[in-house]
């Protein structure tokens, strides 16, 4: 992860969307909490690497991006992932993102 942050930290036009997902375990409630409290975990690494907080954005999805079946612990395990956009730093980048709920400043 330090590499990333010192890459993104060195293209100042760059800004980083972290997005965290869950399984379908658990009400949508819970999920959206736990989703955004994961991109918020995976943020602060990303502090302590050196990437200020005012180049990251962090947002939870809860279960509503599945990238596997639900019906196998191997697809419910491949669904709880935190995924890294590197963007341009524009508002018009975030108004582009697919399927997000509001993207908030970390």
């Amino acid at each position: 992860m330090t590499k990333i942050a010192k890459l993104v930290k060195q293209d100042t036009s760059k800004v980083m969307i972290i997005v965290g997902h869950t399984d379908a375990t658990g009400t949508a409630l819970a999920n959206n909490t736990l989703s955004a409290q994961r991109a918020k975990s995976v943020g602060s690494v990303f502090s302590v690497a050196g990437l200020p907080r005012s180049r990251m954005y962090a947002t939870g999805v809860g279960s509503n991006q599945p990238i596997s079946s639900a019906k196998t612990a191997k697809g419910r395990e491949q669904n709880r992932r935190v995924e890294l956009i590197i963007a341009p730093r524009s508002s018009r980048s975030m108004d582009t993102l697919p399927n997000l709920y509001a993207v908030t400043n970390y």
